[in-house]
């Protein structure tokens, strides 16, 4: 999914914040990445995220594979046989 908006639950403390799926208050305009590569933001009504990801389309799929860079929220295409070469691709989605 490329993005989501979660309504924040009635009731709460006011002023308080937005609690993320990990349990961590954010204050109210507030923006963070999250560790699967998302960027949030906190509003008085809701979460809204978004994915930072952009996947690569159009490789060969038999010879190639895709690698996940966490820490840059990056997908890189390498062959199978030798991940030290990377595979052209067509473009990119997301």
């Amino acid at each position: 999914r490329a993005g989501w908006v979660v309504e924040r639950e009635k009731g709460g403390e006011v002023g308080r914040g937005c609690t993320d799926s990990s349990g961590v208050v954010h204050e109210l305009g507030s923006e963070w990445k999250t560790d699967d590569c998302y960027s949030c933001q906190c509003f008085s009504e809701s979460i809204s995220c978004c994915s930072l990801l952009h996947r690569p389309v159009g490789y060969d799929k038999e010879k190639c594979k895709e690698v996940f860079h966490k820490e840059s929220c990056t997908i890189t295409v390498v062959e199978k046989a030798d991940p030290s070469k990377f595979c052209h691709f067509e473009g990119m989605v997301g």
